[in-house]
């Protein structure tokens, strides 16, 4: 897929198989993080989640689906600052 990139984005915990749902800041997209098998989640991501925090970040991502209108696009965290 895509070489990873920088996004401010806000991260909020997921429900059923999307686990973090990721909104880049001033679009209209939603990202999705699903599971620890494809791409292991950054130990600062992973308690806020776990704590069921909304937290605001600069996210290296890596998408592993193509971006395509109306549709989630999957990716991996790589980290966040």
């Amino acid at each position: 897929m895509a070489p990873c990139k920088d996004i401010h984005a806000r991260l909020e915990p997921g429900a059923d198989n999307i686990l973090v749902r990721i909104w880049p800041v001033g679009t209209k997209r939603l990202l999705g993080w699903t599971r620890e098998d494809v791409c292991t989640l950054p130990e600062n991501i992973r308690a806020a989640m776990d704590a069921g925090r909304t937290i605001y970040a600069v996210v290296t991502i890596r998408p592993l689906t193509q971006s395509q209108p109306g549709h989630m696009q999957f990716v991996c965290i790589a980290a966040a600052r």
